[in-house]
């Protein structure tokens, strides 16, 4: 081999090593780079998680809260409507829970929301059950009323009609 050769195999060797060393170093900083955006992405998955557990929760608040908007209101017009058929300590309490109710919602107090719900449901429960006895004890001493023509057995009959247009 002479010289010449020599010193080009040399040059060559220099620039390979020059060329390794480049490579090393954007492999170094791809594999830097990568790290950073691994890092970022686990936190921007951590964050997510925790925004959609919070959004689960805001939901659950929301749907409590109408829930509870609704239950007044119903309970409020039921006792308009029916409030002189009620017997007075089933009022008194079914108004007593309504009143813990609407402090409840007032406050946005889901576990109270919770209770003053429940004690209303039983409220209402325990005046339907008097209300539901009461209707049929009215029915057996005044007798049944029905709609149609009843015959001498007491059943009841078909009747003919005219349709009027």
């Amino acid at each position: 081999m002479s010289a010449g050769q020599r010193d080009g195999q040399n040059e060559q060797g220099e620039r390979d090593d020059g060329r390794s060393a480049r490579l090393e170093a954007q492999l170094l900083e791809a594999k830097s780079q990568l790290a950073h955006k691994n890092a970022q992405n686990e936190k921007l998955s951590y964050t997510l998680r925790e925004a959609r557990e919070h959004i689960a929760q805001l939901r659950e608040e929301v749907d409590k809260l109408n829930a509870a908007d609704g239950m007044i209101f119903s309970s409020e017009k039921q006792l308009k409507e029916y409030g002189d058929k009620i017997p007075a300590e089933k009022k008194t309490a079914i108004e007593t829970a309504l009143d813990a109710l609407k402090k409840a919602h007032e406050a946005k107090d889901l576990e109270a929301i919770e209770k003053a719900s429940n004690d209303l449901n039983t409220a209402w429960q325990a005046a339907s059950q008097d209300m539901y006895a009461a209707s049929n004890q009215a029915e057996q001493t005044t007798g049944t009323e029905g709609s149609g023509k009843t015959g001498s057995d007491g059943k009841v009959e078909d009747v003919d009609f005219e349709e009027v247009k």
